[in-house]
């Protein structure tokens, strides 16, 4: 990012920051000087306790010397990447922070638009199109306030995805870098840099991506240690026919074409490779070394991948999260070494949960199914020329959308968009998998009854973003065109529900049954770091877990 720009950012938020925290900064002496960031996408609390047993690195020392909140919550509906990201980040909910889904619709511009696209800040050394840039972020990111406050300070944000890696660096980062599954290589946008420093050009030329491929995906421990899991010949895993270990990659090597880093992408290796760069970083750019504060950011979007792929109850992912166990522990013993063991805090999260096979849960009793996406869009074309049929209007209302749905209030006169919204959203509520509809005024009216879920919707909708309606569907339904795999994206508990962990000096260990919410993390950890405040989260300080000197 150019210095013209960084100086107008930190003018803009400094001249219009209305509300400072009242925080009282630790002592000079105390002070971490690093605060690690590890957001796990798609991991659910069980995570932690399933395999607990099992854990011998990072996961070990964070359960045995942390404070662990397993039942944190993201508390709004779009429990997707790029919201639960940027919700960490931030400490404030998608309805202020503006990144309400991974795409949304812009009122404005009168289409879908991805949330982190920015045109003008293309990928280092490629044309003007399709690029990405945190341009659609409304509200200023921890690291933002921190550099802001201490223009000396470094942040720094890795992960597989531009909208994790962009999502938690902010507008003032020091660099977001995300991989590009065209070069296997991690890039940057023209957005914070004009070329590449030359520790990210030697990582990417030492090619660890590329040294899985000979080996590919065995198990880590002894079969005995897999029984907490489903089989391993699970039926609709993966493409319902490579389901067991081992998980060899394809006869295309990385030379050949990009299908082996597309394949790699739902390992761990993929992670393991990011917080490789991360270890680089913290080497490399020295952070904690100094007597400014210092942010890294790191996001492990394999995690993801393997998830969708394999199902929470799967023995992938169990594997995955033994792995990972000791890919943060190599972590934190660099940073032991390097930082100080005393002089850094860590907080765990995730940007969401997911939903167990609908097919495991059917087996446990629980009612639970696939619906295809042609079967809702089938429907919603009935209830469109119904609504249209019974209110006299010119042609279906129904614009676009299966869950975010566009009316087209052109086929109507009078223009009495709620009434079209209360019409249309009555008949979708008649469908035997759907739980209710939440229209646009009623989220947008501060004065509408409560009912469940209702607050959870308004979070995540704007004046200028979202959609007409917003469908729930029932719960354990996936509405996917995949018959394999599994997903998230509501407002239920096993897709809102996540762990939070803060470790390190100024933190008192222990396990807490409370409910917190993820905006909570941002506050907690400008506290714990001496981080100035100038604009409002959301989100309280976990004034329960710091040391009281």
């Amino acid at each position: 990012m150019s210095a013209s720009l960084r100086a107008a950012l930190l003018l803009l938020w400094t001249a219009s920051a209305s509300v400072s925290f009242a925080q009282t900064p630790p002592e000079p002496a105390h002070q971490p000087k690093l605060g690690v960031v590890i957001v796990v996408d798609q991991m659910v609390p069980d995570y932690l306790t399933r395999f607990d047993s099992l854990y011998v690195g990072g996961f070990r020392r964070l359960i045995d010397n942390g404070a662990l909140f397993l039942g944190a919550i993201h508390d709004h509906a779009a429990t997707e990447t790029a919201v639960g990201h940027t919700t960490i980040s931030t400490g404030c909910l998608p309805s202020r922070h503006g990144v309400i889904g991974n795409n949304y619709y812009d009122r404005n511009a009168q289409r879908e638009v991805y949330s982190m696209r920015d045109t003008l800040s293309p990928l280092i050394g490629k044309p003007i199109g399709s690029g990405s840039s945190p341009a659609r972020i409304l509200e200023p990111t921890l690291g933002d306030h921190l550099k802001t406050h201490s223009p000396a300070s470094k942040v720094f944000a890795f992960a597989l995805k531009d909208r994790s890696a962009i999502g938690m660096g902010g507008k003032m980062a020091d660099g977001a870098y995300w991989f590009d599954w065209k070069t296997g290589n991690y890039v940057t946008s023209t957005y914070y840099a004009d070329s590449y420093p030359a520790w990210i050009d030697s990582f990417s030329a030492a090619r660890q991506v590329d040294s899985y491929y000979d080996s590919g995906w065995h198990k880590l421990l002894p079969e005995a240690a897999y029984a907490i899991s489903n089989p391993d010949n699970s039926p609709n895993e993966n493409d319902g026919i490579h389901t067991t270990f081992p998980h060899l990659f394809t006869d295309h090597s990385p030379q050949q074409d990009t299908t082996y880093w597309d394949e790699l992408y739902a390992t761990p290796f993929a992670d393991e490779v990011t917080i490789s760069l991360a270890r680089t970083a913290v080497k490399t750019q020295q952070l904690g070394a100094d007597n400014t504060v210092d942010l890294l950011w790191i996001g492990c979007s394999a995690a993801d991948a393997t998830g969708h792929t394999y199902g929470p109850l799967s023995q992938e992912i169990q594997d995955f999260y033994l792995r990972l166990d000791r890919y943060l522990g190599d972590l934190f013993t660099s940073l032991d070494s390097l930082v100080g063991r005393d002089k850094y805090v860590v907080v765990l999260s995730s940007d969401h949960g997911v939903l167990p096979l609908p097919e495991d849960l059917q087996k446990l009793g629980i009612d639970a199914g696939r619906i295809h996406p042609d079967t809702v869009r089938a429907a919603l074309k009935r209830i469109g020329e119904k609504v249209a049929s019974e209110q006299g209007l010119a042609s279906n209302p129904i614009k676009d959308g299966i869950g975010d749905i566009i009316l087209d209030y052109s086929v109507m006169t009078g223009r009495n968009e709620k009434a079209l919204q209360d019409a249309v959203a009555a008949e979708i509520r008649r469908l035997p998998y759907v739980k209710d509809v939440f229209g646009r005024d009623e989220l947008l009216n501060p004065s509408t009854p409560h009912r469940t879920y209702l607050q959870k919707f308004r979070n995540c909708i704007t004046p200028d973003r979202g959609p007409d309606l917003m469908v729930l569907f029932r719960q354990f339904y996936l509405i996917d065109n995949n018959a394999f795999g599994t997903s998230h994206g509501t407002p239920y508990d096993y897709d809102c529900t996540v762990p939070i962990v803060f470790a390190g000096p100024g933190v008192v260990s222990g396990v807490h049954e409370e409910i917190i919410r993820t905006i909570d993390i941002a506050p907690t950890l400008a506290m714990l770091l001496g981080i100035q405040i100038d604009h409002p989260m959301d989100g309280s300080v976990l004034k329960n877990i710091l040391t009281r000197e």
